[in-house]
């Protein structure tokens, strides 16, 4: 049995090739990406359409009765003489 000593290489390995293989690496990749079409992709599509029917069963409502009811004192206001535009 001889006695080899490693000898430096003229290459630098980047820091991730020293710290994991590319076992690892394919495991974490496949982990990364089965969390996000498992996990977040589903958890912000649920989040959204949350909003969305919130938004529309909330308050789409309560802001069309709001704008009614401010068209309904603007009229009434012309009505009884008070002018809100220069258009005569």
């Amino acid at each position: 049995m001889s006695n080899k000593v490693a000898l430096p290489s003229d290459t630098v390995r980047p820091l991730y090739r020293r710290v994991m293989s590319n076992r690892r690496l394919d495991i974490l990749h496949r982990v990364t990406v089965r969390f996000i079409y498992i996990a977040a992709l589903p958890f912000t599509a649920g989040a959204l359409l949350t909003r969305f029917a919130l938004y529309y069963t909330y308050e789409k409502p309560v802001k069309r009765l709001e704008r009614k009811r401010l068209e309904r004192e603007i009229i009434n206001a012309e009505l009884s003489g008070f002018i809100f535009s220069d258009t005569d």
